[in-house]
């Protein structure tokens, strides 16, 4: 992803580089942890030693970096511990939660990161979720950094055909207006 590569530039290149940036989603096909994944290597390939917490449970295993899931993802006392250790530990923390808002620790985590990155997929149109996020993030004084647009989710023949469907009916001439 060459917009992560260029999101970290900038990171890098602000006064004080986030220790902590979370990765979250309005909803759960936003693809959060492919914008995780390719910060945690953007962050890596910048010579940056680079702890990856996924929340949501689900993370690629051979990701370059360190991963962990809680034992209970409803603490916010056993989260700070965590967060306090791998402080110590790692240059930068990527936390990843998917929709933020139905999280049990996600205004906590927003509130303590250091900076925000949403993933959001270009195929869909803007929902009462992405509002309500938009919400949420400023109510809690969150740091936006930025908007990923993640692509759009191939759904297979069903897609194809209805794709068919669609080119097949703009191609029909439109009657002139009488």
């Amino acid at each position: 992803m060459k917009s992560l590569a260029t999101i970290w530039s900038i990171i890098e290149a602000s006064r004080s580089m986030p220790a902590m940036i979370l990765v979250t989603s309005a909803t759960p096909d936003d693809d959060a942890i492919g914008v995780a994944q390719g910060l945690v290597n953007a962050s890596k390939n910048a010579g940056h030693c680079t702890g990856f917490l996924a929340l949501g449970g689900a993370f690629d295993a051979h990701a370059p970096a360190a991963s962990l899931a809680l034992p209970d993802e409803s603490s916010c006392a056993g989260f700070d511990e965590l967060l306090h250790t791998w402080r110590a530990t790692y240059d930068v923390i990527i936390v990843e939660i998917p929709q933020l808002l139905t999280h049990n620790l996600g205004a906590h985590v927003a509130r303590t990161a250091d900076g925000v990155i949403v993933a959001v997929r270009t195929n869909r149109s803007v929902q009462l979720a992405d509002r309500e996020l938009s919400a949420l993030l400023k109510q809690l004084g969150a740091a936006l950094l930025g908007v990923v647009a993640t692509p759009p989710v191939v759904i297979g023949i069903v897609g194809d055909a209805l794709t068919r469907s669609l080119r097949a009916r703009r191609s029909f001439p439109v009657p002139a207006a009488s």
